[in-house]
């Protein structure tokens, strides 16, 4: 009599967990476009105006994965470093993500401004669908002289994240008092 008793609660704790969530649940479900963040490093370039130029920034795009041209504002990015050599004050500018400059490439125009070189974009080209493919990518034109990385992750939905936590605690607590039930049937055998 105990046993069904304590598994009827737990399947009435399961249901309502399982209608308190639905609505997150059917709401992470259709979130087609989740946000994808893009972490670009530029390990060299080329000279420009007798400078080199190196740094990165990171970027969320709230979208999904970008698939036209998009310009980052200096003030949507996460992160932003410049350095240059020969060392002079450097500061970044909004980023490009661009298509079409080649058939099958993709662009980043690392924005950086010095005094030498006030709006300068450096080309960083990658392979076409390096910006709606999760993973590490390096640039592909010029090697050595001006390389640089794109790291593409996309960023769990807080909804999907929340629910499966509470859905692996509830599993949890299910598991535990099951243990605990078994063990004080056998305490009494």
């Amino acid at each position: 009599m105990e046993v069904s008793r304590m598994q009827r609660s737990a399947q009435r704790a399961l249901l309502a967990l399982s209608l308190a969530l639905a609505p997150a649940l059917s709401t992470a479900a259709l979130a087609v476009d989740p946000p994808v963040r893009y972490d670009f490093t530029a390990l060299s370039s080329i000279e420009s105006g007798g400078e080199q130029f190196a740094g990165s920034f990171s970027v969320v795009s709230s979208g999904g994965f970008i698939t036209s041209n998009t310009t980052f504002d200096v003030g949507d990015l996460l992160s932003c470093t410049v350095t240059v050599t020969p060392a002079a004050p450097a500061s970044c500018r909004s980023q490009e993500f661009l298509f079409g400059i080649s058939d099958d490439l993709t662009t980043i125009s690392f924005g950086v401004s010095t005094d030498a070189n006030p709006g300068t974009g450096i080309y960083y080209y990658f392979p076409a669908n390096a910006f709606s493919t999760p993973g590490l990518h390096s640039s592909t034109l010029l090697g050595t002289y001006q390389a640089g990385t794109l790291l593409v992750t996309v960023v769990p939905e807080p909804a999907a994240a929340l629910s499966m936590t509470m859905g692996l605690a509830v599993l949890g607590l299910y598991a535990r008092r099951r243990r605990a039930h078994q063990a004080e049937a056998k305490g009494k055998t």
